[in-house]
């Protein structure tokens, strides 16, 4: 009952919190500094790209568990034309590949394209 007690101290310690919370800080910036190659700089290779059928409708980017990166991109494709958008934007973002192409709304031509760091 006693270490019971201890641990519920333990966790209310405004001391505890903040060194759980620069845990937190360095887990982030340890994420952030493992990725080589700033994800945002893809959207400026993205938008200089010709996109002939397609528009992006959302840019998404994480840092996985392992440290890895991935990126969704929303496109509304024109013409049902998904496999080429996707095998063109695979070869845009170099370092990356193609891990999924999901519909969002197959009627209006919505998707989210899935790719990650190799």
């Amino acid at each position: 009952m006693k270490l019971l007690e201890r641990l519920e101290s333990i966790r209310g310690d405004q001391e505890f919190a903040r060194i759980h919370e620069m845990y937190d800080v360095v887990d982030l910036y340890r994420s952030l500094s493992s990725v080589d190659g700033y994800p945002m700089v893809n959207l400026s290779v993205l938008s200089k790209m010709p996109r002939d059928g397609f528009e992006f409708t959302s840019f998404d980017w994480s840092v996985t568990e392992d440290f890895g990166v991935t990126i969704a991109l929303g496109v509304s494709v024109k013409g049902g034309k998904i496999r080429n958008v996707a095998h063109g934007l695979g070869h845009v973002l170099k370092g990356f590949r193609v891990i999924e192409v999901a519909p969002v709304d197959v009627k209006t031509g919505n998707f989210i394209i899935r790719f990650e760091r190799i």
